[in-house]
């Protein structure tokens, strides 16, 4: 069997997955953002209400947000059109997503510690922080653990963006089909050599059998 034939195509169903997911995820992220930023009942990231360092904080996660959700949208584009960069793309984007969130836990954490450890408002301002929950919040009770729940997606996402057959899949969008390069090659066949098996020797269409009566023989001399 030739080598092209025997190597299949990989396929491209982790990449779909993941670059769906990531296209889902920088849009929630990205529209969640502007909502909050447009409906928020204070002062952009708290100014004046909280302490100056969480308000510092807020406003480095937030614009951490948004370049997570673009290299998520950006990621997800290049990843679906097969592009070699989409998978490190989606997977900082994920990256992204997930660290801010656990630095922004970890800033309520500080910034709430008077409250019981165990009360619900404490597990709400600390864990219940995300951008479903700008999204929704306003209109659905959500608890406190759903944020922590959803950080499932962009931890898939980013395992499928670094799985091998995600990068074999983009790495060979813009190379040609196995099928382009499948067709044997005839081998070059020296005159005083048996002729190899499986190959007819070429001949013109006018060439009678035989010798062509213009081509010197050896014995015959040169003149």
């Amino acid at each position: 069997m030739h080598p092209d034939l025997a190597q299949r195509p990989p396929s491209g169903g982790t990449a779909i997955i993941a670059g769906v997911s990531a296209l889902v995820g920088g849009l929630i992220e990205l529209i969640s953002a502007v909502v909050w930023m447009a409906t928020s009942d204070y002062s952009l990231f708290a100014w004046g209400f909280a302490p100056a360092w969480a308000s510092f904080v807020s406003a480095v996660l937030m614009v951490v947000d948004v370049i997570a959700a673009v290299l998520l949208l950006i990621g997800a584009i290049m990843l679906l059109r097969r592009g070699r960069p989409g998978p490190t793309v989606v997977a900082l984007g994920c990256a992204g997503v997930v660290g801010a969130y656990v630095v922004g836990v970890i800033s309520n954490v500080a910034q709430f510690g008077r409250f019981d450890p165990g009360s619900k408002i404490f597990l709400e301002l600390t864990f219940g922080q995300s951008a479903v929950r700008s999204l929704l919040g306003s209109y659905v009770d959500l608890p406190w653990f759903l944020p922590i729940l959803l950080l499932v997606f962009p931890a898939v996402t980013f395992l499928l963006a670094l799985l091998p057959s995600t990068r074999r899949w983009c790495g060979r969008g813009n190379q040609r089909p196995a099928w382009a390069s499948a067709a044997p090659r005839m081998p070059y066949q020296h005159p005083g050599m048996p002729q190899a098996p499986g190959y007819a020797a070429p001949q013109a269409p006018w060439a009678s059998p035989g010798r062509h009566p213009q081509v010197p023989r050896p014995q015959d001399g040169y003149r």
